[in-house]
């Protein structure tokens, strides 16, 4: 195992479930050039099943909505199969019951219903992976890890 993957999954290794925001998937689908050096290894730990995580239904159709606006139904139907294929990730559907952890994250934290749809399935022993600062408000009931501060933590990136 190549050094990034491992001080990624030292560090993941103590969450349950990685719950996975969407921009994880659009710096690894568009192989972002600083993003990448982090989503590379976490995918390859993902594929290799050293790490499992999920996602919502959100995330496809954050992923969808940039494809179609762009015209591109062919990368639409490439996002869809890539996520729903992909090994060691669950694709969880937005249930009565995460719609109303949503509610309660919403009314609590004051944020938009999308990213709290997002977080609702995380548990107290899981983690929610984002770069989105704004989020970590839930910190005291949901751990949030920032792809930035673990880029800087590791010096992946430079």
């Amino acid at each position: 195992m190549a050094q990034p993957e491992k001080k990624i999954a030292s560090l993941l290794s103590g969450y349950g479930t990685i719950v996975m925001d969407t921009m994880m998937f659009i710096y690894e689908f568009q192989a972002h050039p600083r993003y990448g050096l982090f989503t590379r290894p976490f995918f390859r730990l993902l594929s290799g099943g050293k790490i499992r995580a999920l996602t919502t239904t959100i995330t496809l159709a954050e992923l969808l909505v940039h494809a179609y606006s762009q015209g591109e139904a062919r990368t639409a139907k490439i996002y869809r199969s890539r996520i729903a294929n992909y090994p060691n990730l669950t694709l969880r559907p937005i249930s009565s019951d995460l719609a109303d952890r949503a509610a309660e994250l919403r009314a609590k934290y004051k944020l938009p219903l999308p990213d709290c749809l997002q977080m609702s399935p995380a548990g107290d022993r899981d983690v929610f992976l984002t770069n989105d600062g704004d989020l970590s408000i839930v910190e005291k009931e949901i751990p949030v890890l920032l792809i930035d501060d673990i880029m800087q933590r590791f010096e992946l990136g430079g």
